[in-house]
């Protein structure tokens, strides 16, 4: 049977390990949108029913190393894709709040692999009492809290420091008054040929940085498990 220090550590490890997973999801998928879709009303001949087309669309996905632009023209049902990699010398300030975000993410990733092998290990007696008898319970402990303390911080700066996303879109781009430049999220309708043309843009976060959202509370579980499981004393013959 297992025991109580066991069954805990498992579940550090469990939540450790979502950890990981969610540092990987966060470098793979978009952090933030951008898109911009003008449609345009007519009255059915037919019917009494206004029928909405839509005349063209830009959206543009950022994640953390470059942008993704899909484009569809009015009539056209093929979409049109393109990639381009963040540059410093475009827009400096954005790509440093992409980077800043992205820095802490890969230090989440690495300690929170660290803490997997150790939390993995340590469900083997021998290898934990040899490494307790090494280091001490004491030092033992603190190195791993430190460690979890760290994921903890350094998915905290990763979503936080990405909300000045809206002032880096505001010092790059000249003259920008609405968009990313104007609020973090947010959406704005423009209409135009009285009424029968609309302008719908829409910008705001996207699943990357709420994954590193959601990994703080995570992160914080793992830290709170590995503080409340003792170490159960060593035993001289298990060395």
């Amino acid at each position: 049977m297992a025991s109580v220090y066991q069954k805990k550590n498992c579940a550090a490890l469990t939540f450790a390990l979502v950890v990981f997973g969610l540092m990987i999801a966060c470098l793979t998928v978009p952090w933030y949108f951008w898109s911009n879709t003008f449609t345009q009303k007519a009255a059915n001949a037919q019917t009494t029913n206004v029928v909405t087309t839509t005349l063209n669309s830009t959206s543009v996905m950022y994640d953390l190393i470059g942008t993704r632009t899909t484009t569809q023209n009015s009539g056209s049902i093929a979409s049109v894709e393109s990639y381009k990699v963040l540059e410093s010398t475009t827009n400096p300030n954005i790509f440093a709040t992409f980077k800043l975000s992205q820095a802490f993410v890969l230090i989440a990733l690495i300690l929170s692999f660290f803490l997997v092998v150790i939390l993995a290990v340590f469900l083997l007696d021998p290898i934990r009492n040899k490494a307790i008898f090494a280091l001490g319970m004491t030092l033992t402990r603190a190195i791993m809290l430190v460690v979890g303390l760290l994921v903890v911080a350094s998915v905290t700066i990763a979503f936080l420091g990405f909300l000045g996303i809206s002032a880096s879109f505001k010092r790059d781009q000249a003259g920008c008054n609405e968009g990313p430049c104007r609020a973090f999220a947010g959406s704005v309708n423009s209409q135009f040929d009285n009424g029968s043309v609309t302008s719908n843009t829409a910008w705001g976060p996207q699943a990357g940085w709420y994954i590193a959202l959601a990994s703080t509370p995570i992160s914080l579980i793992v830290v709170a498990l590995i503080a409340i499981n003792r170490f159960p004393l060593p035993i001289d013959s298990e060395l």
